[in-house]
């Protein structure tokens, strides 16, 4: 059985939609706990990790996974969010997750796709740099890429508009090697500018079948059956109010639904326009797009007619899970918030389970990739390129480099995978200088003659930067993890750290100051570290305090300074 891991799983909804399908799910992560516990009531215990994805390492993910799944934060790319983008605090989690895809690569070989998931608005972020750096990432890593947008519409009666970046390997017979630049459904206007603005991208195409027209079933055919004295239901007062709050066509909808007698329902929510909170309500027979209950206008009400008033009521949790396609037998035994939260914050799963099927459904029915398809065909990128210990042919200076034993892979494998290696512009590293530019930073990349060909270079200041990925550059790692590494890696990293202070020494003696910054930290403050270097500019002996840095001085000027 093919076995893929989902990333930001939330409730579960993507395991939901594709092990009906035979995909078997071997890892599952998400970082909040009471989606966690809705998870565990419908799974179990045994496959999610409740941990924040920078904290995740490599070697904590099951060997030979076919699928990787990542509906990450969609709050700072979301029209309705705040539209900070992808480096944002919450969707700016897309690149950890990177980072740990790529460490996940040069342990194993490559999983055969990539599934991501996000709002409509991915497309659009940030006049679609958002969207170019994602796909550019994925391409680094050898995958080639199509883009689609399916609506929850198309199967349940709630209007979700969600794109999707699926990611197969280049040679992946699926995938056509070139995009699709014909207008459909799946690929809309907003689709087709970023394929035809976007020719330098390594973009494919997969042919789908068109989906379904309607969903076939109405919002009143989801509702549950709440006995009129329930105390869910609004005082008539409070409903009144909020009818008045609404536009002249909108309340022309509610007298037509009171008209109709019960025949129709509407989905009813409070929004803020022009800096004022108003009512709107679609009867449609669809309801609007559902969101986490974090404040009053992410709620969605319903309204029902009956003895000419329209009685309102939050929707029940039941009823969002069905509007998400979940079916009941998906246990609820949280509050009724809870379940909004987890259910709102999630993906439908018939509209998932309609993509995977048709679009990577031929992985279910395929071999895993042999080791030779992997060193022949793969096109590999290392997110921490420096951690290959490959020997320096730089002037005057060579790296610690002992035979390697106990790999995977062939001497003429680990070869052909490592010249494909880039050594440079890691997601990290692209952070930071774009942080830097901001301040005014000049800079050098990647110094040929330098030892280690640091990642920044400030030639006039003497001062050398290395981005570090924690697992590769053996930091935090405890001893317990190291033992239940296999001998290759233990090797390999020990090896890396030799070549760290080799470097270190080498720059050092010839009067440059070495600055080392984990990966990591730079997801979670990159404007920190860039003022953090800017002072190092402007002053000589600024201390380092932060964990995660290491600053080494000259070695006219003593020992280094240790964060």
């Amino acid at each position: 059985m093919p076995k893929f891991a989902e990333f930001f799983a939330g409730v579960g909804l993507v395991r939901e939609a594709i092990e009906p399908l035979g995909w078997g799910c071997a890892f599952a992560n998400d970082i909040a706990p009471k989606k966690a516990e809705m998870y565990r009531d419908r799974f179990g215990h045994s496959d999610l990790s409740v941990a924040d994805v920078h904290d995740i390492s490599a070697v904590d993910i099951p060997a030979e996974i076919d699928l990787f799944t990542a509906s990450f934060p969609c709050v700072d790319l979301s029209l309705a969010g705040n539209r900070q983008g992808i480096d944002g605090a919450d969707s700016g989690a897309f690149w950890p997750f990177m980072n740990l895809l790529a460490e996940y690569c040069d342990l194993n070989p490559h999983p055969r796709g990539i599934l991501l998931e996000n709002v409509a608005g991915f497309v659009s972020s940030n006049g679609g740099e958002d969207l170019y750096r994602a796909i550019s990432a994925l391409n680094e890593l050898g995958y080639r890429c199509d883009i689609v947008q399916v609506d929850a519409k198309w199967f349940v009666p709630q209007s979700r508009p969600r794109v999707f970046v699926i990611g197969l390997r280049a040679d992946d017979v699926q995938m056509k090697p070139f995009p699709a630049l014909t207008e459909s459904r799946v690929r809309p206007k907003a689709i087709q500018r970023f394929l035809r603005a976007n020719s330098s991208l390594d973009l494919g195409s997969i042919d789908l079948p068109e989906p379904p027209n309607k969903g076939g079933i109405k919002l009143a055919q989801i509702l549950e059956d709440v006995s009129p004295g329930d105390s869910s239901w609004w005082p008539s007062k409070k409903s009144e109010s909020l009818v008045r709050l609404m536009a002249p066509r909108h309340q022309e909808r509610v007298s037509s639904i009171l008209v109709d007698g019960g025949g129709s329902v509407g989905a009813i929510y409070r929004r803020v326009r022009n800096g004022k909170t108003v009512g709107e309500i679609r009867t449609d027979g669809i309801a609007g797009c559902l969101r986490t209950p974090s404040g009053g206008s992410s709620i969605q009400f319903v309204g029902v007619p009956s003895d000419g008033k329209l009685h309102i009521r939050n929707l029940t949790g039941r009823e969002y899970a069905r509007l998400q396609g979940v079916p009941d037998d998906f246990p609820i035994r949280v509050p009724e918030r809870q379940a909004m939260y987890g259910f709102g914050d999630a993906v439908c799963v018939p509209a998932v389970r309609w993509l995977v099927d048709h679009a990577l459904g031929h992985l279910l029915e395929k071999e895993s990739v042999t080791v030779g398809e992997q060193a022949g065909g793969m096109q590999v990128r290392m997110m921490e390129a420096r951690s290959n210990g490959e020997r320096s042919t730089e002037e005057g200076f060579t790296y610690p480099h002992p035979q390697p034993t106990s790999d995977p892979f062939t001497i003429a494998e680990r070869s052909e995978i490592m010249r494909k290696v880039k050594s440079y512009d890691t997601a990290p590293e692209l952070q930071l200088r774009k942080a830097q530019w901001k301040l005014g930073l000049r800079y050098r990349l990647n110094a040929k003659d330098l030892p280690g060909k640091p990642d920044i270079v400030f030639r006039g200041d003497k001062l050398a930067v290395f981005v570090d990925g924690e697992f590769w550059h053996g930091k935090k790692l405890s001893a317990e993890r190291l033992s239940q590494m296999k001998p290759y890696w233990r090797q390999k990293i020990d090896r890396n750290v030799e070549r760290d202070q080799a470097v270190n020494d080498a720059l050092t003696h010839s009067g440059w100051r070495v600055i080392r910054i984990g990966s990591k930290l730079i997801d979670v403050d990159r404007s920190g570290i860039a003022h953090l270097i800017s002072s190092l500019l402007r002053e000589k002996d600024v201390t380092i305090t932060e964990t995660g840095i290491e600053l080494y001085r000259p070695i006219e000027h003593g020992a280094s300074v240790d964060a």
